[in-house]
């Protein structure tokens, strides 16, 4: 490939278009395309090696067969999500890296939230948990007491609520704790806890 060029790279289910001067020289890409018999799209090996690009390249990824929940599917690198919009019967995305594999994949799970607080009817000052989702991963994070939104901060995955440094005083009642998590896929938790404060 040339690097003063427009490219387009083809291979069934799969169309890369890299611009002019996303190369830093001129390459020889070597594409390897392999049969996901569980998968969505097949995967599809852009280069051997790592080779970033100095302008974005659009990757555009075809299911094998029509997804009846396209607004569900996204592609993904070996490294994770990278993303799509859906279009025409393909899925697609700006690459910054052709070292990597991409196909598609389905996300239907709803994120997962793990309470690190114990709501056992005690007094509570500090609200933890952990997020996880298998698919996509996690996109909004709101939290609400009393219906008052409540800032969570996140450090090594554990959000972590002070309540001291929110709005709401110490009273001693019953407060309602209303967590909405939702994933790159539109699949949300809600999730509600009582405590006092």
């Amino acid at each position: 490939m040339e690097h003063g060029r427009p490219q387009v790279v083809q291979r069934p289910g799969m169309e890369l278009r890299i611009p002019a001067g996303a190369l830093t020289k001129d390459e020889v890409l070597r594409v390897g395309v392999e049969a996901k018999e569980d998968g969505i799209s097949n995967l599809y090996v852009l280069h051997d090696e790592f080779l970033p690009l100095v302008k974005r390249a659009t990757l555009m990824l075809a299911p094998r067969t029509p997804v009846s929940r396209p607004e569900k599917c996204y592609i993904e690198s070996s490294r994770g999500y990278v993303g799509g919009d859906y279009a025409d019967g393909w899925f697609s995305a700006r690459i910054r890296d052709l070292g990597e594999s991409y196909a598609l994949a389905m996300d239907t799970v709803a994120p997962v939230v793990r309470w690190k607080t114990a709501f056992n009817g005690k007094k509570v000052s500090v609200l933890r948990c952990e997020l996880t989702d298998s698919g996509s991963g996690v996109k909004s994070f709101k939290a609400y007491v009393d219906g008052r939104f409540v800032l969570f901060t996140s450090y090594r995955g554990v959000w972590t609520c002070r309540l001291k440094e929110t709005p709401l005083r110490p009273e001693g009642k019953r407060r309602r704790l209303t967590v909405k998590v939702t994933d790159r896929c539109g699949n949300e938790t809600v999730d509600e806890k009582e405590f006092i404060y």
